[in-house]
């Protein structure tokens, strides 16, 4: 059963990501594993108007989330927990981090704030869908070493100690990435 405040927890940061513009409705995901039960955002919640059956709750090892109103990250994010670790995921779509992972191949942040948090961000490649396996491997290899990731053209994942965390590593990123677009146009460069 979800606490209160664990829920109160996934609702201010669903209205944090959705007022920050660090995702579309009703994409993006939140978790947070608590012993071997992981609570996740089901499939098509709305992050900015959560409510307590928005949350669902689902077993770390069991393969049995199929019949689940789960998002089909949700093997995803067994595999982060099981493979890189962290208390807490956020899938994103911050628009300019997602915008420069089409062009770069990883993102180094200028801004003293996103070079001292992040230092930089890999962007990979998946060449298939984040929720297969080969999807799984890529972003769980990267994840060991980086608290965030992006994933080419899809979007961002955060692990952390805490929602809070993941989330201060995903505004970090978008504001990293909006700096470096603006200097980018600023000089001309493509």
């Amino acid at each position: 059963m979800l606490e209160e405040s664990l829920f109160n927890t996934f609702k201010d940061i669903g209205e944090d990501m959705s007022v920050n513009g660090l995702t579309c409705s009703p994409a993006g995901h939140m978790s947070v594993l608590v012993g071997d039960r992981i609570y996740i955002t089901r499939r098509a919640a709305i992050l900015m108007h959560l409510k307590p059956t928005d949350i669902i709750e689902v077993s770390l090892k069991e393969k049995n989330d199929s019949f689940l109103p789960a998002p089909p990250e949700v093997s995803l994010h067994k595999a982060i927990y099981l493979r890189a670790g962290g208390l807490a995921i956020i899938e994103a779509q911050p628009p300019h981090a997602t915008l420069l992972s089409m062009v770069e191949d990883e993102l180094v942040p200028l801004d003293w704030e996103g070079s001292h948090i992040l230092e930089r961000v890999p962007i990979v490649a998946l060449g298939g869908p984040v929720d297969s396996e080969k999807g799984a491997r890529a972003v769980c290899e990267h994840l060991k070493d980086h608290k965030i990731i992006l994933v080419r053209g899809h979007g961002s994942f955060a692990r952390g100690n805490g929602l809070e965390e993941a989330f201060m590593l995903t505004s970090s990123l978008e504001l990293s990435a909006f700096f470096l677009s603006h200097l980018r146009e600023r000089a001309g460069l493509p």
